[in-house]
């Protein structure tokens, strides 16, 4: 699924997204601090993820679900 809106792009595609930025992300908050890139990359093949982006820009945001 892509959807634009104007000038942004929300996607489930989940072959743009760089486990290694996530988890630097990730590492500065009190609850993820200590995942592993592994364990992130794991959360991605299994959950529903979406990006928004900017179309002259990266990644704005990222939700990964569990389900």
């Amino acid at each position: 699924m892509k959807k634009i809106f104007e000038e942004f792009v929300l996607t489930d595609e989940k072959n743009n997204l760089d486990a290694g930025e996530i988890q630097r992300l990730l590492s500065k908050t009190y609850w993820a601090s200590e995942r592993t890139k592994d364990e992130i990359e794991m959360s991605v093949m299994n959950s529903l993820c979406y990006s928004l982006y900017h179309q002259d820009s990266d990644r704005l945001c990222v939700s990964i679900l569990a389900v």
